[in-house]
């Protein structure tokens, strides 16, 4: 890559050296501050843009909500104005607000809104949104509570930033424009391919554990409108009859007068595909019952029974190993198999049909719960023990294979993300001549 002819240290850390014809200037001084506030009550009875924290963490923009239901005073915007978050700035939350000439356009007093005046906004949002400038913010931070931190306003505006001349900065953006164009949509490919390899992954759940192995294999009508035909020689039995149904009460508190143990929570479950020996796991403490009742071995199979969205109901994992010290936590049910291999009915659990009737089952307004009764009453395809056993070994190797290529991709995304943000730090320090003069 080129460099600029000679370089002048900027004598602040994150940014190094710059090209000679280059200007260090105060972010104070390069834009206007927006502060004018809306009360909530104004809102009221309106459809407005609003720029809130999760909404551009998630989407980049702004989304359009009803005034009801936004519960504090806002900053108003009218467009041309970049957001920076002085909450959690690690996160780098920031962007830029286009123009909307049909609703009030409101933001989260949250962001530090300027509108830039002596740049361009498009070069003053790289700027502030590379990730050296975004690493220095942060060692700016002071904490509010474990997860919130927050940046004071008054020292991001006086962070000191690289100021070329107006025609580098075109010729920067419209660089910056095309290559992060494209790097984005490298990871857009990705991301698409990542979920076809999901869908192709519980699509072949759904086949193999529903219809077996063999293609020839005569089928019969299983009874369940949400199962279909099965292979002859197959059975749909009730969960009951099949495992042992123990939804957990153990809580997270630890009482020195108890049994110190580990606890399976749900977060370990939700995020884990399979739980063993290996997997870190937090200290808890239960009684006798509870540990002669929760204590995992080999085999088992954990869901999640409640959750504030039905989706997440009813998530499997599986136990590989017996865990003399670990008992299944709070928000959870323990399925100990009686009749049944414990890795072929985790994979049941993967599939659609159980998700389905899971999402059915559970009830709820603002968190969901699947009961007991209806845990017990799930109907579960029965191949012969033989015939589940060899599912689960050809499931383990398709499910590797896919897994194997997702996270290919995964890890595709994740240096093209490096590469993105690496890119944009060099560029807009000069560590990189893009310009044509």
């Amino acid at each position: 890559m080129k460099k600029y002819p000679k370089y002048k240290d900027s004598e602040v850390e994150w940014i190094g050296k710059i090209p000679d014809k280059w200007k260090l200037i105060k972010i104070k001084n390069t834009c206007e501050i927006v502060n004018e506030q809306i009360p909530q009550s104004e809102l009221n009875g309106k459809k407005v843009i609003h720029y809130s924290i999760p909404n551009v963490q998630q989407t980049g923009i702004g989304q359009l909500e009803d005034g009801d239901d936004i519960d504090s005073s806002k900053i108003i915007i009218n467009g041309g104005e970049i957001l920076f978050s002085k909450l959690n700035p690690r996160k780098g939350t920031t962007c830029f607000v286009s123009k909307n000439d049909e609703y009030q356009m409101v933001c989260s007093g949250e962001f530090i809104t300027m509108i830039p005046k002596t740049n361009l906004p498009k070069f003053h949002l790289f700027v502030i949104s590379c990730s050296t400038f975004i690493q220095f913010i942060d060692s700016q931070v002071e904490s509010v509570t474990r997860s919130h931190q927050r940046v004071r306003p008054e020292n991001f505006l006086s962070s000191l930033i690289p100021i070329p001349p107006l025609q580098e900065q075109q010729q920067i953006v419209t660089y910056l424009d095309q290559k992060t164009s494209l790097i984005d949509q490298i990871i857009s490919n990705s991301d698409k391919k990542i979920e076809l390899l999901k869908e192709q992954r519980t699509s072949t759940i759904n086949h193999i554990v529903t219809k077996g192995l063999n293609p020839k294999v005569k089928m019969k009508d299983s009874g369940v409108e949400w199962i279909g035909e099965i292979p002859e020689g197959w059975e749909i039995r009730p969960l009951k009859m099949i495992t042992d149904v123990r939804p957990s009460n153990v809580d997270k508190h630890i009482y020195p007068e108890e049994i110190q143990v580990d606890l399976c929570n749900y977060t370990d479950v939700y995020k884990n595909e399979f739980v063993g020996l290996k997997t870190p796991l937090k200290q808890g403490s239960c009684n006798k019952t509870e540990y002669s009742r929760f204590n995992l071995k080999k085999g088992d199979v954990i869901i999640t029974k409640d959750s504030e969205s039905p989706n997440d109901i009813g998530i499997p994992c599986l136990i590989i190993d017996d865990l003399p010290n670990v008992v299944c936590g709070y928000h959870l049910t323990l399925l100990r198999p009686t009749d049944i291999d414990g890795g072929f009915l985790y994979c049941v659990f993967q599939t659609q049909y159980i998700k389905s009737y899971f999402e059915t089952e559970s009830n709820g307004i603002t968190r969901y719960s699947l009961g007991k009764s209806s845990i017990e009453s799930t109907s579960i395809v029965f191949p012969p023990f033989q015939e589940q056993q060899q599912i689960v070994t050809y499931l383990d190797q398709k499910t590797k294979e896919i897994d194997d290529l997702i996270s290919s991709e995964q890890r595709r995304i994740q240096l093209m993300k490096e590469y993105r943000q690496s890119l944009i730090s060099e560029v807009v320090t000069g560590k990189i001549k893009v310009t044509e003069n």
